[in-house]
């Protein structure tokens, strides 16, 4: 299943080398500014991706942490959080790039091949993408996908679009 390589990125199961860049783009606030997660210090960094190079992939009613690398030099540049839901219809996509890393494209081919790999690997038939409002990279980058809002949450006091990405897509 991992690797699988799209265009200019790979996905694929993190390393404990990935630690350091891991931090890197944890910790960097601009990159953490519309995201739900805290900042990680060193130590919680490398706990993390030592944990998350044995996790199950797609755990029903959990998260999967999968890297996004650069195919030249395999430089981790962001990852995609998949969260399956307990039926397993649906699954929540998040992804994280590193600052240097966007503006590049890189997402878009990062969602698509996530896009991939849930439609083979699970029985999901929708992928709900959710971003903060103010978020307008972001925005950006899903209108080019060609998806379309179909709801808005108000869980974080601000205004989350909500799109879907199903299987026919």
């Amino acid at each position: 299943m991992l690797p699988l390589r799209r265009g200019d990125i790979v996905l694929r199961r993190f390393r404990s080398s990935d630690a350091e860049a891991f931090h890197g783009i944890r910790s960097d606030p601009e990159v953490g500014r519309y995201q739900s997660w805290d900042p990680l210090d060193r130590n919680g960094a490398l706990r993390a991706v030592t944990a998350m190079e044995t996790e199950p992939p797609f755990p029903r009613g959990g998260w999967w942490q999968v890297a996004i690398a650069r195919p030249g030099d395999d430089e981790l540049v962001g990852d995609l959080g998949l969260h399956l839901a307990a039926d397993g219809t649906e699954l929540e996509l998040g992804i994280t790039l590193a600052r240097t890393a966007q503006g590049q494209g890189l997402a878009p081919q990062a969602i698509r091949a996530a896009a991939d790999l849930v439609f083979a690997e699970t029985p999901a038939r929708r992928i709900v993408l959710i971003t903060d409002a103010r978020n307008a990279a972001m925005l950006a980058v899903l209108a080019r996908l060609g998806l379309t809002q179909v709801d808005t949450l108000h869980d974080q006091g601000f205004p989350e679009p909500v799109f879907h990405l199903t299987r026919s897509t």
